[in-house]
């Protein structure tokens, strides 16, 4: 090939033959870069289709989107199918706008969920869309996670992101979750759980005040004797659920013992609220409970203790109510005692 080009440039001036061979040279640079360009784009297409092939088959979506904007520059098949939306409707509906997708009106929560590194982990809650593989009972939203890095592309700050669907496990969590703090026979706070909410509490209100009240119902091993066990974990449930339907939902109530029940009733200051709120309780618990025809006649003791006055922290209020617990115990019971009332 190159004695047919020399043959055919013999004779030629020196700066034809110059110029013919820059031309070709060029021509094949060109030829030579257009096809380097041809085969990374279809590296690149075999690349994305590999990605789209494993991502549909761990079940798992690819997201890449714009932090400042949401614009969603690429998504794989499965990331369409697991949040139940067409392509073609997220760019009609959506125009590729994912946080307006998944109803996230400042970008600055994805901002905020970026680690130092770059790393992006981001939970989130919503409805998918009829298309989902993944059903949920009517009107209840299924959790989702997007773990990825940022990384800048074409000058923009960008996610490249996997989501996958969590809610399974999230609400599997959700469950273990509730059983380890939860009393499993009244469903009150446990001891060790009733302890941590009461000093967290504490800790994030400074300012405000609290009592907290040591409830022991009366004769319990009476109940137990005359009428059996059963007849008895019947008044326990009963207490609680009385309780609990008597105050307020931010109140904190938990079973400490066999028949020991903490109550604690938050941001209570004045002596008279506190007086309603004992005297309240003590009525709760004297109202008997009708079992199979039979009518069980409680009462209860109550110790109480302040915060902050008494003391700031669970067990040396626990401390005060259970002195005031003996002293209400001594008197006869059935009655309540404030610490340092008596």
């Amino acid at each position: 090939m190159n004695n047919i080009i020399i043959a055919g440039m013999a004779g030629l001036p020196q700066t034809t033959v110059i110029t013919i061979s820059v031309s070709v040279l060029a021509v094949i640079i060109v030829a030579g870069f257009g096809f380097f360009m041809w085969t990374r784009q279809q590296n690149q297409i075999d690349r994305f289709m590999e990605i789209n092939r494993l991502s549909n088959k761990i079940g798992a979506g690819i997201v890449n989107f714009v932090v400042e904007s949401g614009f969603v520059s690429y998504a794989s098949d499965s990331f369409y199918e697991i949040l139940g939306i067409t392509k073609e409707e997220f760019s009609e509906k959506y125009d590729y706008d994912f946080y307006r997708f998944i109803g996230i009106s400042d970008p600055q929560t994805i901002v905020d969920s970026i680690s130092e590194n770059g790393d992006l982990v981001f939970e989130f809650a919503m409805n998918p869309g009829p298309n989902s593989k993944n059903t949920s009972a009517a009107g209840r939203a299924r959790w989702f996670k997007l773990s990825g890095n940022r990384i800048m592309r074409r000058g923009h700050v960008t996610i490249s992101a996997i989501l996958i669907d969590i809610d399974d496990d999230k609400r599997k969590f959700g469950l273990l979750e509730n059983k380890a703090m939860r009393d499993p026979m009244t469903g009150a706070y446990n001891k060790e759980y009733t302890k941590l909410l009461i000093n967290r509490y504490i800790s994030e209100h400074s300012s405000s005040s609290g009592m907290l009240l040591l409830v022991d119902i009366d004769k319990f091993k009476s109940i137990n004797d005359t009428y059996g066990h059963l007849m008895g974990d019947n008044v326990i449930i009963d207490v609680v659920k009385s309780v609990t339907a008597a105050f307020r939902s931010n109140d904190i109530i938990g079973r400490i013992g066999g028949d020991e029940f903490v109550v604690f009733v938050c941001d209570v200051k004045d002596p008279q609220s506190q007086f309603n709120q004992a005297r309240k309780l003590h009525e709760v618990l004297r109202r008997p409970l009708e079992v199979d025809g039979q009518t069980i006649n409680k009462s209860a003791s109550i110790g109480i203790a302040l915060y902050p006055q008494h003391a700031a922290d669970y067990d040396h209020l626990l401390e005060c109510a259970d002195k005031a617990l003996y002293k209400v115990k001594g008197s006869g019971r059935d009655s309540f005692i404030i610490y340092g009332n008596d």
